[in-house]
């Protein structure tokens, strides 16, 4: 995460974070795995939608 979001920043977070993570993208699973981490660790307070939820449900049996 670029260094200028302070600890404990709201951030919304879009289905593309989860589906990178989730289906192993070549060039994105990296840092989405290590963003998701960091809000798990309590470094962010981390917002989504239902929309989003249903995106990822949706799109999880998919290829990137």
């Amino acid at each position: 995460m670029p260094d200028e979001i302070e600890t404990g920043t709201a951030i919304f977070i879009d289905a593309n974070i989860f589906l990178y993570d989730i289906l192993d993208h070549w060039k994105y699973a990296e840092s989405c795995n290590r963003f998701l981490e960091q809000i798990n660790m309590g470094e962010y307070h981390a917002v989504i939608s239902v929309m989003v939820c249903n995106e990822v449900f949706h799109m999880e049996g998919y290829d990137c």
